[in-house]
């Protein structure tokens, strides 16, 4: 008698109690749960404009941006770029907070192009400005911008 209890439960009782817990819960509760779970982000916005020691900007210098989490020198996320015929550079990417400090690597990687031949140089942002307020886990967009002028 207890088996056949226990196969009647099984097959019939325990589907329905399933059921019915199901039914409760709605396809929104179960995609976006409103409990303060997420993951946080902000956008990242690096700018810039590159001139030569006259103030006339310079196409094709490779700007690479390196972002780091922590106040030290570890590289935590990199990024190459180039300038355009106005000496400029911009990307925006969405990441998981904002960094805390850029380091950004100027190069000249073409030569005699554009005005002939440019020194490297280094330039460090410690200080993001936030461009854009957030909300919840968003947490909004900091740039970090650098004006570099290059030398022959």
């Amino acid at each position: 008698m207890k088996s056949f209890l226990r196969h009647i439960f099984n097959c019939f009782i325990f589907p329905l109690v399933a059921l019915t817990g199901l039914y409760a819960c709605s396809a929104a509760d179960i995609l976006s749960p409103d409990d303060g779970s997420g993951t946080p982000s902000a956008d990242f916005k690096v700018t810039g404009k590159v001139v030569d020691q006259g103030g006339m900007p310079i196409k094709g210098i490779r700007v690479i941006d390196n972002y780091s989490y922590t106040s030290d020198y570890l590289n935590n996320g990199a990024d190459t770029l180039y300038t355009d015929a106005d000496g400029n550079f911009s990307k925006t990417r969405s990441l998981f907070s904002a960094p805390v400090k850029v380091e950004f690597l100027f190069d000249d990687v073409d030569g005699d192009a554009n005005g002939g031949r440019f020194q490297s140089a280094t330039a460090v942002v410690s200080k993001l400005v936030k461009t854009k307020d957030g909300d919840g886990w968003y947490s909004g967009e900091y740039t970090a911008t650098a004006n570099q002028v290059l030398g022959k």
